[in-house]
């Protein structure tokens, strides 16, 4: 039986990259190709997104209290108002991510590349 994880990037290689309102908290999508899948409104807090390609995905509105991007492509992607406690952004390339009104408290960006938070709420203890 295929699990959620691997229902979803099967779909996206079919071009179906439509996840708005899912969740999908504590999911591990490890190595992933999600690049532009929209995941806006949805639960993906504790989510694994260890060396996923996510270049151009979207999650506004998103849940990712630690979440972990760590060595992720996140270039344009778009965290516009989400929920970013104690993310984890190690090694992340964010080439042109916006991040315009997401609570960054706690998050680690340590190595991170092309870092621009302008317009976050970054809260105490955020690491660079």
């Amino acid at each position: 039986m295929e699990t959620k994880e691997q229902a979803i990037v099967s779909c996206a290689a079919q071009g179906d990259k439509d996840f708005t309102g899912m969740n999908l908290a504590g999911a591990d999508f490890t190595g992933a190709n999600l690049a532009g899948c929209d995941f806006t409104s949805s639960d993906l807090s504790g989510a694994n997104f260890t060396g996923a390609n996510l270049a151009g995905a979207n999650f506004t509105y998103s849940d990712l209290e630690e979440t972990n991007f760590s060595g992720a492509n996140l270039a344009d992607a778009i965290f516009c108002t989400t929920y970013m406690l104690r993310a984890n952004l190690t090694g992340a390339n964010l080439a042109g991510a916006s991040f315009r009104d997401s609570n960054l408290t706690g998050a680690n960006l340590a190595g991170a590349t092309n870092a621009n938070t302008e317009g976050a709420r970054c809260l105490v203890r955020t690491k660079f």
